[in-house]
């Protein structure tokens, strides 16, 4: 009965091509927009998981604010404005016992210049032991080790628009009329995706003290810590927590992050619009079905004759359910499978044209067929039993 249904829709299909095209069209989009906007953010997904792994292993970060990691949304910024943070909540985080080491950021609002060049990058004063916690790859020079020397460390990326294609080590730039001397290019391979792994080629890093003495204060913006591995990392993030508690006068004023937490946050903002994005695509999905159902009642409405002579040689009300039902989920699907392809053929186009680096996954693809199928269905049920449930001797008598 199956195999007759499949028969006696492909053969309708095939007959009505044109329109059967034009129906599925819906679907197509539909299936496409799910499909690709789900990839890509997998795949933003991916590069911003590689990049948080990036910045180090066992590392607890201690940032201004609080952070609510189920709800980034609410409260707590954490940015690059006042700090609470001295430099006893940093003696006070490198003697909770399971932290190996520490080393104090701040963010430098400023422009590095040599003569009318400037540099876009983003400009870091650091402690010489973050070199330590994450190692840079240089590909000139090293890290400086004086905390108070004017020296500078920069990415691949201001070092060309600063320096051109040359050598830097041994060159000077300024920021807020201070001349600093490059002692070391940073450069690492980008990882191809949105976030293009370059993130660290355009840092600018400067000794964290000569930042401070020439600002006239000391802003600490994050404290980072590299844990031990063999200590539960629960119990060295609760002691991080209650040292600075501590040095805050019982104010918690601030947030412990690990890279879980990082992760978590990026993930849960990420869910969010790829949610609202697929919701709005999905809208095309419901039309597409709703053309589906359309021209399914049309198909019904020009084969009365058809149906009322096959109930007159023993055609039972399943077996015409069965076939217009049949028929729908064969026009979705098909739409959905040249969504398949159209979303492939997307995802090249963006590869070959853009940073992005979509993730087409077999979830997604079954994601992208099954709405198709449960749309076919759908939008099928009306005209099926509309088409079941007509009089064979009415139907008979009309033209």
């Amino acid at each position: 009965m199956l195999r007759r249904a499949f028969r006696s829709a492909w053969t309708s299909v095939r007959e009505h091509w044109t329109r059967s095209l034009l129906s599925a069209l819906g679907i197509l989009v539909g299936t496409t927009a799910v499909m690709l906007l789900i990839s890509i953010a997998n795949g933003v997904r991916r590069d911003v998981s590689g990049q948080i792994q990036g910045l180090g292993t066992n590392l607890v970060i201690v940032v201004p604010g609080r952070v609510d990691t189920s709800n980034p949304w609410a409260g707590g910024s954490g940015g690059i404005g006042l700090s609470p943070f001295t430099l006893r909540d940093e003696e006070a985080v490198a003697r909770v016992p399971g932290v190996r080491s520490t080393a104090k950021l701040t963010f430098v609002a400023g422009t590095a210049l040599v003569g009318d060049r400037s540099a876009g990058g983003f400009i870091l004063g650091c402690d010489p032991s973050w070199f330590l916690i994450r190692p840079h790859k240089f590909v000139e020079g090293g890290a400086f080790t004086d905390p108070l020397a004017r020296s500078a460390v920069i990415g691949s990326g201001p070092k060309e628009e600063l320096f051109g294609d040359g050598p830097a080590v041994g060159k000077t730039f300024q920021v807020h009329r201070v001349e600093y001397e490059v002692v070391g290019v940073m450069h690492e391979e980008a990882s191809g995706g949105l976030m293009g792994g370059g993130f660290f080629n355009a840092i600018i890093y400067l000794p964290f003290d000569t930042v401070a003495e020439s600002a006239g204060q000391t802003l600490i913006h994050r404290i980072m810590a590299q844990t031990d591995p063999s200590v539960e990392p629960e119990a060295v993030v609760s002691g991080v927590r209650e040292a600075v508690m501590a040095v805050q006068q019982g104010q918690e004023n601030f947030t412990v992050l690990t890279q879980e937490d990082m992760l978590e946050v990026a993930f849960t903002v990420m869910n969010l619009l790829t949610y609202l994005v697929v919701g709005i695509s999905a809208i095309a999905l419901f039309v597409g079905g709703v053309g589906v159902m359309t021209v399914m009642l049309m198909n019904v409405s020009e084969r009365t004759r058809e149906i009322g002579i096959r109930k007159t040689v023993g055609a039972r009300k399943r077996d015409l359910f069965l076939q217009f039902l049949v028929e729908a989920i064969m026009l979705t699907t098909g739409g959905g499978l040249f969504g398949l392809a159209v979303t492939w053929l997307g995802i090249l186009l963006l590869e070959a044209l853009t940073p992005i680096r979509a993730d087409l996954t077999l979830g997604v693809v079954g994601l992208g067929l099954g709405l198709s199928v449960v749309v076919g269905t759908v939008s099928g049920l009306l005209p099926a039993m509309r088409a079941a449930s007509k009089d064979p001797v009415v139907a008979m008598r009309e033209e």
